[in-house]
């Protein structure tokens, strides 16, 4: 009989061990799924809430063209057709290296050591060329305020590049310094061939620009201007100086 019941109690034993393992909880059958549920739910969330933050931006900028605001910045553009008419309509046209550039005001200027003059009669071997940067635009006195837009205009000279300069002279303050007397100024030479050097709303006829008043709004505005048909680049030094002299 003590064996029959042991032998029982082994059988029992058994079959609860297999049903055990046969049977799985549905909230172990997979300890990460809720996990990386949450995961994904939180990135989408993040996900859509920078969504909507761009969109609300993009949202909040106001186009100053369609209320009626040109800004000053964009008064009558002196541009010149091609090498001679560039030459003609400037007092100076020198050649040499752009040295470093450095923030004046709403200037960016810039050292230029002249190797040749081929327009004008300039003494000094070293001169500063200034060029606006920024404009200081007032577009109301109540609800926008002041913006500070930057010159559509303005194109950089790379430290240590050989440039032909197009300029007019200056004097304030009992200081002396050249500026771009026609657009576009600046042509870049390198082996002996020639690159104009434009910018962007010359290339594409109009620049976007964006600012933040002094009232926190942002605002953007789209100024537009003829692009400019480069006859100039791919023109070797050579011929350039014998159109100038």
């Amino acid at each position: 009989m003590k064996k029959l019941f042991a032998l029982f109690l082994i059988v029992s034993v058994l079959i609860f061990s297999l049903t055990s393992c046969a049977e799985t909880p549905e909230n172990t059958k997979n300890p990460t799924s809720s996990t990386s549920e949450k995961v994904e739910e939180k990135v989408s969330f993040s996900e859509k809430k920078e969504e909507n933050n761009s969109a609300s931006k993009s949202e909040n900028i106001i186009d100053l063209s369609k209320v009626g605001y040109s800004p000053i910045v964009m008064f009558d553009v002196n541009m010149g057709a091609d090498i001679k008419d560039l030459a003609n309509k400037s007092t100076y046209v020198v050649l040499g290296k752009a040295e470093v550039s450095y923030t004046m005001g709403y200037s960016r200027d810039f050292s230029f050591v002249i190797e040749e003059v081929l327009k004008g009669d300039i003494e000094s071997e070293r001169i500063t060329v200034s060029n606006s940067y920024l404009s200081i635009e007032n577009i109301d006195d109540y609800y926008y305020g002041n913006a500070l837009f930057k010159n559509p205009l303005y194109v950089e000279a790379e430290e240590g590049g050989t440039y032909l300069l197009f300029l007019s002279k200056k004097s304030e303050m009992g200081l002396s310094f050249y500026t771009p007397a026609v657009e576009p100024y600046m042509v870049k030479i390198e082996n002996g061939m020639a690159a104009l050097v434009l910018p962007e709303i010359l290339t594409k006829g109009y620049n976007i620009q964006k600012a933040v008043t002094d009232t926190n709004k942002v605002v953007q505005y789209t100024y537009n201007l003829l692009a400019y048909n480069d006859t100039i680049s791919g023109m070797s030094l050579d011929e350039i100086k014998a159109q100038i002299k």
